[in-house]
């Protein structure tokens, strides 16, 4: 998994040998994406931030056990077929919708700012 630092927020990527493909997921984080206003907004985005950050811990969690079944798929190929009579949930609603969901929520903190101060970025 690599983790890199973007315009916007960051972008980690995750890389399947086996299956020659690549996951991208790109995160808005709102303290990058309005940085043009952290002097005026300093107390507002500080806030916002800390509140990413634990979404953010967990999207990284996910992202590493997603990492982990990748690797796992390599060697064996009836990994989500098990995974999914172990676990009893469909492995691609628990890893891709479920990354998509704490981005969403990670994202929902630049909205509430642009709501808040009426001006900033979102997108």
């Amino acid at each position: 998994m690599k983790i890199e630092k973007t315009e916007s927020g960051i972008k980690i990527s995750i890389w399947s040998k086996h299956r020659v493909y690549e996951l991208i997921y790109e995160v808005r984080l709102v303290a990058v994406l309005n940085a043009f206003a952290y002097r005026r907004e300093k107390e507002l985005i500080d806030n916002l931030s800390e509140k990413e950050k634990p979404i953010l811990r967990k999207l990284k969690l996910r992202l590493f056990q997603l990492e982990n079944a990748m690797k796992e798929m390599e060697t064996n190929p009836d990994y989500i077929d098990t995974f999914e009579l172990r676990n009893k949930l469909d492995f691609n609603e628990w890893f891709h919708n479920g990354v998509r969901s704490l981005i969403n929520q990670i994202e929902e903190y630049s909205f509430e700012f642009t709501e808040k101060t009426r001006f900033g970025y979102c997108w």
